[in-house]
């Protein structure tokens, strides 16, 4: 019980905020003209707050490059247009929905 608290913010109907919280992973999405636009694996390395964080982020060969001051997206915000961001894995979003009680994606039997 103790964890949901920690792990999930917001009350109400609308998006609750996922807690970013060192050494866990997420996606990375790079602006760079050159990037892959597909995800890339990232670890939080440190938080400034619920949406922005430093991340350690590998390239499709392994090779890791640190990213600071990225935008973390948040369930429920709008991906930024034209911008580096993070955002949390859909696995991560269905977990903490399941540990919070409010899994929306379960349909009623």
């Amino acid at each position: 019980m103790e964890r949901k608290a920690q792990a999930v913010s917001g009350t109400g109907p609308g998006p609750r905020t996922i807690q970013p919280t060192v050494c866990r992973f997420c996606y990375f999405f790079d602006s760079a003209p050159s990037a892959d636009k597909g995800p890339k694996a990232a670890m939080i390395v440190k938080t400034w707050n619920d949406r922005l964080v430093n991340l350690v982020v590998w390239d499709e060969n392994g090779n890791s490059s640190p990213r600071t001051s990225v935008v973390f997206v948040q369930p429920g915000d709008t991906r930024p247009e034209g911008g580096s961001f993070a955002e949390w894995m859909p696995y991560t979003v269905a977990a903490e929905k399941e540990r919070a009680g409010t899994d929306e994606t379960r349909k009623p039997e």
